[in-house]
């Protein structure tokens, strides 16, 4: 694991990047197709002459060309398929690998697509270390032609390295993403809260569904009417505020179970416990992106959300989730707004980006999906030792 001190939180992270890529092959039975958009200046011919590529798909030739611009960055990287790479530097590298649930835009020109999944190592949260991400991130869009649609996601992972993070941090995460889950997937786009499939809800979980069944009951309504969130997130809080880790159960198999959605979740809490590697929380909900600030900014609110849950007393937690649980999102007197809740967090600089992203984002119905190609960041950092 990278260590660069100074660190801001000890805590450690994970990023991962999806996005469909563009390129034209080259074959010896054809000659180089004609390019979409000539005037742009960015990786997309595969030369698939040497016997060596001529597998259907080529991803291996995809994999080593991002790995190697990333490289050439300064950033290790690796193809995942890279048979020669020590373990070590498997640790310490980016890896480059195809994600098939990632899909071609509606429009896909003449291109040959490929889904790519990009996975950082495993760092502490520095600001050398953020810097890092921001600079793949920039290499990324600004060597390859790349699509982002609604296939596509951006998953952070957030943890105490080998260590793990202890059930009492646990539970109050689980109560502040209970209580202002709501608040939280304003920074998302619609359609991803509404992803049940990649990023289930909290509204997905069995504690979700029990206290659903218990409000509907006592309100003498059917569940499947009862759609009143408000008492249904006090009576769940309440619930995980009670719950009390069974001496026997090292894994806190029994809070992990109440929280987990189907699938893995727009918060992923499969790859904690004693017998996990990983030990993080996996942060699903944020649509993919290469806009660096953007990531940025993300990573720093899951960073900051679980180093508050680590650092401040189950009393103050449950204070806080206890006098906003229920509560609107709008900025009124008896309203919670989630620039309130990052505040508390200590992410004042977060605070004023999410406000201004809240107030000149228009996402309407658009579909990402028809979207062509993002904006290069920065074409001159080509100069520096792209092949």
């Amino acid at each position: 694991m990278t260590d660069n001190r100074p660190r801001i939180s000890a805590l450690t992270f994970g990023v991962e990047l999806e996005f469909a890529l563009a390129t034209l092959h080259i074959t010896e039975k054809h000659s180089p197709p004609d390019d979409p958009h000539p005037n742009d200046p960015r990786y997309v011919f595969l030369d698939k002459t040497n016997n060596e590529y001529q597998s259907p798909h080529a991803s291996h030739l995809v994999h080593e060309k991002i790995a190697q611009a990333l490289t050439n960055m300064g950033i290790p990287a690796l193809k995942i398929q890279n048979a020669t790479a020590t373990k070590e530097q498997h640790q310490v590298s980016w890896l480059v690998k195809n994600d098939i649930s990632i899909m071609a835009p509606d429009r896909k020109y003449n291109y040959d697509w490929y889904p790519i999944e990009v996975v950082s190592p495993a760092y502490y949260v520095t600001e050398d270390n953020i810097k890092k991400v921001k600079l793949a991130v920039n290499t990324l869009s600004s060597y390859f032609r790349i699509n982002i649609n609604r296939s596509c996601g951006l998953h952070i992972h957030i943890g105490n390295g080998v260590d793990g993070l202890s059930y009492d941090t646990v539970k109050k995460i689980c109560c502040m993403l209970l209580t202002f889950d709501d608040q939280f997937s304003q920074i998302h786009r619609p359609y991803r809260v509404a992803d049940v499939f990649n990023a289930p809800p909290i509204s997905a979980t069995p504690l979700w569904e029990i206290a659903k069944e218990q409000c509907a009951h006592m309100a003498g309504i059917k569940q499947q009417y009862y759609e009143d969130t408000a008492p249904i997130r006090r009576y769940a809080l309440d619930f995980l505020l009670k719950m009390e880790r069974d001496p026997e159960d090292g894994d806190f198999h029994n809070l992990l179970q109440a929280f987990r959605a189907r699938s893995r979740g727009a918060y992923n809490f499969n790859n904690l416990g004693l017998q996990r590697t990983k030990k993080t929380i996996e942060f699903r909900l944020h649509e993919s992106t290469l806009d660096a600030e953007a990531v940025e900014k993300w990573l720093r609110v899951c960073n900051g959300l679980v180093m508050y849950a680590r650092d401040t007393s189950l009393e103050e937690v449950s204070r806080f989730c206890l006098d906003n649980v229920g509560k609107g999102i709008g900025n009124g007197p008896e309203e919670c707004p989630l620039a309130k809740v990052l505040v508390r967090l200590g992410l004042k600089s977060e605070a004023i980006y999410y406000n201004m992203r809240l107030s000149t984002r228009l996402d309407g119905d658009e579909d990402l999906r028809t979207q062509m190609l993002i904006h290069p960041v920065d074409l001159s950092l080509r100069a520096r030792g792209y092949p």
